[in-house]
């Protein structure tokens, strides 16, 4: 059988186990007024094609081959598109803080629900992977001590992921996937400071052209230099999709079946064209993708389906989980199962994050949550960031809880 069909099989797997948890109320669907158009029920695939990505990454390995991206551009555009949209996503999601002068409560409380959201799942995974380490070391501890709890902290802290215990390619155990959180982590970090640089420009220039405007810059930077700011780009790509769908005649033409085909083939065109997604034209194609998607548009309602969102919901623990799921596999399995590696391995990845959301995520948050709602008023005194009239305490606890 050729991979096309697996890859169908495998994403007909993982939305049948989905719609089941639904159904059993495993999984809760958020509520509808706390979502960004058809998002949630975009991430979960997202999550699955950076599964099978590495998946076929696993597959070369297993013959005898380098870990290294798998030949081909859908093959590699599985993972690096999936993560460009990631990377939109998150800005999509979290650029409208700038446009609201939050007050420095609502600011920190921002920044704790975000810890909490991303930092308890983190750990979770640390511990599976050093326990993994451990047991292919047969319980030795090889290292100096500090240099190990060196390595361990930044492991935690989401600097890097050096070796532990001596152990030669650790990350590979996580299918080396935590590199993004550290741009997420820079792309929360800036925020405050765009808001500030926003509410200083506002009298005098739209918002919409200072965000056009450091588009075309990393666009120039990129063709010219291939430099850095191919990943930032991305976040400013989702900037512009935000400003984009708050323009009422765009947004209900994005919302059009007609949006939906020009969408799903600048996705194609990216997906079978494109030799890497960090480039100057995939996020141009990727923003023509994702704009009707952030604007409501379901893509002939497979994104509104409650499978659907319930994968957007299991899929930070489908992204982050998955390659310990393959690491375990691939050191067990007697028999190698080949192509039939991914769709044979889909349920236990999703037993795993949903049994990490359900046990794991959910009460992390929850617990920020409460925390967020007692922090008392901050006076920082920074210009401009002081809040033109505060979100109320239930609006903030929901911008701040944004997945």
């Amino acid at each position: 059988m050729s991979t096309g069909p697996l890859i169908v099989v495998t994403l007909l797997i993982a939305l049948l186990l989905a719609e089941a948890a639904h159904r059993y109320a495993w999984v809760a669907i958020p509520d509808p007024s706390r979502r960004i158009g058809c998002i949630d029920g975009l991430r979960g695939y997202l999550a699955t094609f950076v599964f099978m990505h590495h998946g076929f990454v696993w597959i070369h390995v297993l013959q005898g081959h380098e870990w290294g991206l798998p030949k081909g551009n859908f093959y590699t555009n599985m993972g690096q598109a999936s993560v460009a949209l990631f990377f939109m996503i998150t800005a999509v999601l979290f650029y409208s803080k700038t446009q609201r002068r939050l007050s420095d409560k609502e600011w920190v409380a921002h920044f704790i629900s975000r810890i909490f959201r991303l930092t308890p799942l983190l750990w979770t995974a640390v511990a599976a992977i050093v326990l993994i380490v451990l047991v292919q070391n047969e319980w030795r501890f090889f290292g100096r001590p500090a240099t190990t709890l060196l390595n361990l902290v930044q492991w935690l802290c989401f600097y890097g992921t050096p070796e532990l215990f001596g152990h030669v390619h650790t990350d590979r155990i996580i299918a080396t996937v935590t590199w993004t959180l550290r741009y997420e982590w820079g792309f929360y970090a800036c925020l405050p400071g765009f808001s500030f640089f926003l509410t200083a420009a506002k009298p005098r220039i739209r918002p919409i052209y200072v965000v056009l405007a450091l588009f075309l810059f990393c666009e120039r930077q990129i063709y010219r230099h291939y430099v850095g700011e191919r990943y930032y780009i991305l976040f400013v790509a989702g900037m512009l999709v935000a400003e984009l769908i708050r323009i009422p005649k765009l947004a209900a033409w994005l919302r059009t079946g007609v949006a939906a085909c020009i969408g799903l083939a600048a996705l194609l065109s990216e997906v079978f064209f494109c030799p890497t997604a960090y480039d100057s034209i995939p996020p141009i194609l990727l923003l023509i993708f994702l704009a009707p998607v952030a604007a409501g548009n379901s893509y002939f309602k497979l994104f509104s389906l409650p499978g659907s969102v319930v994968l957007g919901e299991l899929s930070y623990g489908i992204y982050l989980l998955h390659g310990i799921v393959l690491y375990v596999a691939a050191n067990v399995l007697v028999h190698k199962p080949g192509i039939y590696l991914s769709p044979m391995l889909v349920p236990v990845v999703f037993a795993v994050a949903a049994l990490a959301h359900r046990f794991v995520e959910v009460p992390a948050i929850d617990f920020g949550r409460r925390i967020s709602r007692n922090i008392p008023e901050i006076r920082l005194r920074i210009p401009g960031f002081a809040s033109q009239g505060a979100l109320d305490s239930e609006q903030a606890t929901h911008a701040a809880d944004l997945p």
